[in-house]
């Protein structure tokens, strides 16, 4: 019973294969943190534990389950005196309920980066007795309210829990990766736990879509908004050449970017670009499908100077906020009629008419036209799992850091390793 309550234990509601009597709905087997089996179950009706293995046979637990179903027959049918002066006693907390209760103490800790010992905490305690108070008041049972105190696990049982928890994780996430990786051939990597955002800023770092493929297009349309005009300021207009010259030096384009772009349907065309920059990408991509079994040869991927771009004069907006497909709208420039050409996979991408409607995801659209471009969308597939930015990787760091605060150097980096797990991937 110790073992259980410490975390060192578990208990399972899981029959063996070889038995199939009904009496082990009521019953829970005993498995260490190493996941195997011990030589016991808890009963689940009156939390006692008791002695099987599968050699001995079920008849002992099975005559032990009969006896508190029976029990508990007869107090539902029998009115005790509590009931009737409508006094409330502390009720026992199965070792299963108590579980659940550590689970989401692990999880809450993890989620909201939260010390261990809160849960000693008069004010955390205090919460849980008025959650729990609330509960019973509008509750059916009416058996009696347990105390916050009977509930909540000790700190080290929810370090242990967390190491569980965390270990589920990322078998989950192997699983998902081993079904993933299948279909691919290439594939890029990244440190990055990214983040969502619905600002203009935090485009590029998105981690619920693709993004490398607005680096042009958004490259493009700063550049561009650097130009200055006419009846600018001469402070404003040296301002804007200092941060055009800025992004030259700071921003470092190759032909993935640019082949990222031609795989956004709307942008495939590359009319922003001058003739010779567009068919020299058209051929990267023909050479880059070469990794994918048709022929064994290494793309030649060299970087682009970024004065190659055609610059326009921006349209000026209503409002401030500039949205991506404004970005992917005007960068796709005037697109020219389709034609017959089935040359290659290439240029039948190039001039076939498939609109991407704004309930299409990048993703799913290559999915669905895979068919028809095979080789393009295993391409599109691989290079839209590389992250355009590395700026969110730091606010992992930055999390971390709040997990190591000055009153908690004490951590082992394993734990806080299954802390960070567990909170930037709990919507796995």
């Amino acid at each position: 019973m110790d073992n259980l309550k410490n975390g060192e234990f578990i208990a399972k509601a899981e029959p063996p294969l070889s038995s199939h009597g009904s009496f082990w709905q009521h019953l829970s087997r005993i498995k260490s943190s190493s996941n195997e089996y011990q030589p016991f179950v808890q009963c689940q009706l009156c939390s006692e534990i008791l002695s099987y293995s599968i050699s001995n046979g079920t008849s002992t637990i099975s005559y032990h389950v009969k006896n508190c179903l029976d029990k508990s027959n007869q107090l539902k049918n029998n009115k005790s005196i509590d009931k009737y002066l409508n006094t409330s006693n502390e009720v026992s907390v199965s070792i299963n309920d108590k579980r659940a209760i550590t689970i989401a103490c692990a999880k809450f800790c993890s989620f909201d980066l939260r010390s261990f010992n809160i849960v000693k905490g008069s004010g955390f305690t205090s919460l849980c007795q008025s959650l729990i108070d609330l509960g019973y008041q509008y509750g059916v049972a009416k058996l009696g309210a347990p105390t916050s105190t009977s509930l909540l696990p000790d700190p080290t049982n929810i370090s242990r829990t967390i190491s569980q928890i965390s270990e589920e994780y990322r078998q989950k996430l192997k699983n998902i990766l081993k079904n993933d990786l299948q279909d691919l051939k290439l594939i890029g990597i990244s440190t990055d736990y990214w983040k969502n955002s619905g600002t203009t800023s935090e485009q590029l770092s998105s981690d619920a879509s693709p993004t490398l493929h607005l680096v042009v297009p958004w490259f493009w349309k700063l550049k561009n908004s650097c130009i200055p005009n006419d009846d600018d300021h001469l402070l404003l207009a040296q301002f804007k050449n200092a941060v055009s010259r800025m992004l030259d030096d700071k921003v470092y384009l190759t032909s993935l970017h640019y082949i990222a772009t031609f795989l956004y349907a709307a942008t495939k065309k590359l009319q922003t670009l001058d003739d010779s920059l567009r068919n020299e990408i058209y051929g990267d991509v023909r050479k880059i499908m070469g990794t994918f079994g048709i022929r064994e040869e290494h793309s030649s991927l060299l970087s682009k100077t970024n004065s190659r771009i055609t610059s326009k004069p921006p349209k000026r907006k209503k409002n401030n906020l500039i949205m991506e497909s404004d970005v992917m709208g005007e960068f796709a420039g005037a697109v020219e009629g389709s034609s017959d050409d089935e040359s290659d996979e290439v240029e039948r991408y190039l001039n076939t008419k498939i609109p991407f409607t704004k309930d299409d995801t990048l993703l799913k659209w290559w999915s669905k036209h895979s068919l028809i471009f095979p080789q393009l969308a295993v391409l599109a597939k691989s290079l839209f799992g590389i992250p355009a930015s590395s700026a969110t990787s730091e606010r992992v760091f930055s999390s971390s850091s709040r997990i190591l605060e000055k009153r908690r150097q004490s951590l082992n980096p394993d734990v806080v390793d299954d802390m960070l797990m567990i909170r930037n991937f709990r919507d796995m």
